[in-house]
């Protein structure tokens, strides 16, 4: 198995937001951090269900 190490948050939202503001790709955002691309879809995937979570909390 592969090493398990801490992102931050902050980095994580920094890398979501350029993907969603920048356009950057996923493999462009993982090449630039060493960071996998599997790994941030995750996040983007965890980001996505949270919204719809909340969503579903406010009935919109």
């Amino acid at each position: 198995m592969g090493t398990v190490k801490f992102i931050a948050k902050e980095v994580k939202e920094q890398i979501l937001k350029r993907i969603k503001e920048e356009g950057i790709t996923v493999s462009q955002a993982a090449a630039d951090t060493g960071i996998s691309t599997k790994t941030i879809y995750n996040w983007m995937r965890s980001k996505t269900l949270l919204y719809y979570k909340e969503m579903s909390k406010t009935g919109r």
